[in-house]
């Protein structure tokens, strides 16, 4: 896939390249591709939505792919290289990691334990 093309892919129809090359990658449950590419893809070239797409995209076959969470943290790195905030692109795709109870009884309204 030639990712140059997703530098200023702001639009559904500018991202629809990256999905449908990693949709056909997953049908042919070609996960050592996705890897690669979640391991290895320049994520430099890739625009907000780009980054946004290639995480979520892959991430309902995480459970097939050993780079997911590698990858996720590489975007993750990205994003913040980039002076964003990776909470909000990322909102959703943490739950591998401990939660902040203080922030979660922060926003249910609770006292903090």
């Amino acid at each position: 896939m030639d990712y140059s093309i997703l530098k200023n892919a702001t639009k559904a129809h500018e991202i629809y390249p990256l999905m449908e090359f990693l949709h056909d990658l997953m049908a042919d449950r070609n996960y050592s591709e996705v890897n690669n590419v979640l391991d290895n893809a320049p994520l430099e070239e890739f625009s907000l939505a780009s980054l946004s797409c290639l995480v979520r995209s892959t991430c309902s076959m995480k459970r097939h792919l050993t780079s997911w969470k590698a990858g996720r943290d590489r975007v993750e790195k990205e994003l913040i290289s980039r002076g964003e905030d990776p909470q909000e692109f990322l909102r959703g795709l943490y739950s591998d990691r401990t939660p902040d109870c203080a922030a979660i009884h922060e926003i249910l309204g609770l006292e903090a334990p």
